[in-house]
C-alpha cells in the first residue's frame, strides 16, 4: 500500500498555512506589544505609588491646610493588571491521507453504494474515514501526490 495526498486539499492547505503564519506573526507581535505596554503601565504605577506614600506621609504630618481645614486624604493608585492572554491562532489540520492499493486481479470491493467488482489497472483508494473508491492510474497521478515521509 502507498499513501497520498490530494492535490487539491493540498493546495488549499498551503494557503492556510501562509494565512497561519501571517496570523501568528500578528499575534505575536500583539502579545508583545500588551506586555510591554503592561510593563509601562506597572513602572508608571511604581512612580505613583512613591509619589502617593511621600504625599500621604506629609497629609499625615499635617490634614488641614493653612487655614485650617481638611485636606482630602491622597489616595493611592490603582495597580494595573497583567493582560488576560489573547488566545493563539490554530495551525491548519494536516492533510488528509487516503491509503492506495494496486489490483493484481479482479476484486469485489464494498463502497458506500454497495458491492462493485473493480477491474485492475484500477486503483483502490481507502480515504481517512474507512471510505473506499477506485481510481484509474491517470486519475491517481493527476489528482493525488505520494506521502514522502
Amino acid at each position: 500500500m502507498t499513501d497520498y495526498n490530494f492535490k487539491h486539499e493540498l493546495d488549499g492547505l498551503a494557503a492556510a498555512q501562509q494565512n497561519y503564519d501571517t496570523a501568528h506573526a500578528q499575534w505575536e507581535q500583539t502579545e508583545t506589544q500588551r506586555q510591554d505596554e503592561y510593563v509601562a503601565a506597572h513602572a508608571a504605577w511604581e512612580q505613583g505609588t512613591a509619589a502617593y506614600e511621600e504625599a500621604h506621609a506629609a497629609w499625615e504630618a499635617e490634614p488641614n491646610d493653612p487655614t485650617g481645614n481638611p485636606l482630602p486624604e491622597p489616595q493611592p493608585p490603582v495597580e494595573p493588571q497583567p493582560p488576560e492572554p489573547m488566545p493563539e491562532p490554530q495551525p491548519p489540520p494536516a492533510p488528509a491521507v487516503y491509503a492506495a492499493r494496486e489490483l493484481d486481479g479482479p476484486t469485489t470491493v464494498t463502497f458506500s453504494t454497495g458491492d462493485v467488482l473493480v477491474l485492475p489497472p484500477s486503483v483502490v483508494m481507502t480515504a481517512p474515514d474507512g471510505t473506499e473508491y477506485a481510481l484509474l492510474p491517470a486519475a491517481l497521478a493527476a489528482d493525488y501526490v505520494e506521502v514522502t515521509a
